[in-house]
């Protein structure tokens, strides 16, 4: 199961999108300081290995999690720079969902917008 610290990291991980099954996957192997096999991820999930298998895919395919090779094992880790894309992205598509919207809807949340703003320029985006 994914302990009480990986809990905060599994919400955010489901709002941006992700299954939970993937975020609780993603979770558990950012609570490790070591790569760790689909076995061990099965095991500590309760999920089949096809199923965590699935979600390691899902979450390669998002970039949030590698995959490394040692011997004929494969292991995964996360990687906090797909997990920072994954947030950066998520701002980007609201505030184009915002700039979209009717200018009243706009003036009403424009604390909201400007602070998406702020934390897009902060963090380096266009």
């Amino acid at each position: 199961m994914v302990a009480a610290a990986a809990a905060g990291i599994v919400r955010l991980l489901v709002a941006l999108g992700l299954p939970v099954a993937a975020a609780r996957v993603a979770g558990i192997l950012l609570e490790e300081d070591r790569p760790l096999s689909l076995d061990e991820l099965s095991r500590r999930t309760g999920y089949a290995k096809s199923h965590v298998h699935a979600m390691l895919r899902l979450l390669e395919s998002r970039l949030v999690v590698r995959r490394h090779y040692a011997g004929r094992r494969i292991l995964y880790s996360t990687d906090p720079r797909g997990i920072e894309r994954l947030i950066m992205n998520h701002i980007r598509e609201l505030l184009e969902a915002l700039e979209e919207a009717d200018e009243r809807v706009r003036e009403r949340l424009g604390r909201v917008v400007h602070m998406l703003k702020r934390i897009e320029e902060e963090a380096g985006g266009p």
